[in-house]
């Protein structure tokens, strides 16, 4: 028998074209195409939710880098209400470690305090005089850390030991400490943990983890970097002026400015980083009837001078060398600033005036006299006079103007998202807390207080406000 082979005929064209025979399996299309609905749909969706995403995100990088400029509120979730209050006036240099606000205050009999106080409950935790009622003093400084553990933060004062009584005929007057020396504190139960020598004249300031001690040795300025957790002293320098070494001080006060150092001896001022190293030096300066130095978010070192003469004061920017003579009408004003607009001063009096740090040359000026003033992402939002203005910090021009109750003109506080105005409560012995949008002004969001309006304090990121028998409300 032979075996025989079928072969299947070729696929033939019918007239009109159609193909007979074997039908090839059907083609599969590709998994883009068979889905392309779902993935229109989906493109729609992201670009719909990525902007927010992405602004959301940058939202959240600016108030994290608000979170360390000194006078601003911590981010609101919303409304605040009253918490708790207390007859004591907190200290600007209050700080919160673990929930518990520690700084400085001053009572009329009690005099001077070191305390801590439940940030939520406004319960006492702990105090330690400093000073008594009748002697200068109320010096404490935070060594930054953790909350627990071998690096924690620690807190370091300066303790009155020896004072004179008040001249008989000024019972009230206050005199100076002759025998102090410093405490190093537990900062959330208050406990002293060591005790080191110290002089009258010593002057204290945080410096990172470490504490810095401003000194007067021999007429000559000494600072010390000391860390407070094992004693050890880090560095010591003893800045002298290269134009007047002569000169014999009476004292030098220090003061952070940056991750450095401020040394204020009056005549002499120097800038040091936080190795100790002399970074600028200014000496053969004006002292007149007193004068105050600062660091500004923007690096620079401003100084100013008063005088009782009718002459007003006189503003120097030490880093630039520009001078700005202000009128006897006129004040320096500050407040919560991010640093955006690191060449401005600004001054009120008759107008909100802006000068140039770098030239010393008036950038604009608007009319009517403000109380309080705010820096954020290169606007100047102010208060006084009835209005509520936002300008641009370069040009000065007007961004919005909203009209706010007189009683609210006394001071303005931001948490990075809103303006936080204090109105008067409509037929009530009451107060208005407005939280107000940045970017025209309109009313966010409102909270009902029971005290009348009065000034806000921000103490370590908290909000406040002050009533007239001297009590201070927390809020949250």
């Amino acid at each position: 028998m032979q075996d025989v082979g079928i072969v299947e005929p070729p696929a033939s064209r019918e007239p009109g074209g159609a193909l007979t025979g074997a039908v090839p399996p059907a083609r599969r299309l590709p998994w883009w195409r068979r889905h392309w609905r779902g993935l229109a749909a989906g493109a729609a969706v992201l670009v719909l939710v990525l902007p927010s995403v992405v602004q959301s995100a940058q939202e959240r990088r600016r108030l994290a880098g608000l979170a360390d400029v000194p006078g601003i509120v911590g981010p609101l979730g919303g409304p605040p209400h009253e918490l708790w209050s207390d007859l004591s006036t907190g200290s600007a240099t209050t700080h919160d470690v673990g929930g518990v606000l520690v700084g400085t205050w001053r009572g009329e009999t009690e005099g001077a305090v070191a305390r801590g106080v439940d940030a939520r409950a406004g319960t006492a935790v702990w105090s330690l005089p400093l000073a008594g009622p009748h002697a200068s003093g109320d010096q404490c400084a935070l060594a930054d850390g953790a909350v627990d553990g071998p690096h924690r933060a620690m807190l370091a004062c300066v303790v009155v030991d020896q004072a004179p009584a008040p001249p008989v005929d000024y019972p009230d007057t206050s005199t100076h400490a002759t025998k102090v020396h410093l405490a190093v504190i537990d900062p959330r139960t208050g406990h002293v943990l060591a005790t080191y020598p110290a002089t009258p004249t010593d002057t204290i300031s945080s410096l990172g983890t470490d504490i810095a001690i401003g000194s007067v040795v021999d007429g000559r300025s000494e600072v010390t970097r000391f860390d407070p957790r094992t004693g050890r002293t880090v560095w010591t320098a003893r800045p002298v002026s290269t134009s007047a070494p002569d000169v014999a001080l009476t004292g030098a006060s220090v003061s952070s400015s940056g991750d450095g150092l401020l040394v204020d001896a009056g005549t002499q001022v120097w800038e040091l980083s936080a190795a100790g190293a002399v970074v600028h030096e200014w000496s053969g300066l004006p002292v007149d009837d007193g004068w105050s130095i600062r660091a500004t978010p923007g690096g620079h070192v401003v100084r100013t001078t008063y005088a009782r003469t009718g002459r007003g004061t006189t503003t120097t920017d030490l880093t630039t060398g520009a001078t700005i003579v202000t009128p006897p009408d006129q004040q320096v004003m500050t407040g919560p600033d991010d640093g955006s607009a690191p060449m401005l001063l600004l001054t009120s009096g008759p107008a909100l005036t802006a000068w140039d740090l770098a030239t010393g040359d008036l950038r604009w000026t608007t009319n009517g006299a403000v109380s309080a003033v705010v820096v954020l992402d290169g606007t100047v939002y102010s208060i006084g006079a009835g209005a509520l203005r936002a300008q641009d910090a370069a040009t000065g021009a007007v961004r919005w103007t909203v009209h706010v109750d007189a009683a609210a003109g006394v001071s303005l506080e931001t948490d990075g998202r809103s303006l936080l105005v204090l109105d008067a409560a409509a037929a009530s012995a009451g107060s208005l807390l407005r939280g107000v949008d940045l970017q025209d002004g309109s009313s966010r969001w409102t909270s009902s207080l029971t005290g009348p309006p009065g000034p806000m304090l921000v103490l370590a990121h908290h909000l406040f406000t002050t009533t007239d028998d001297g009590h201070m409300v927390a809020l949250g």
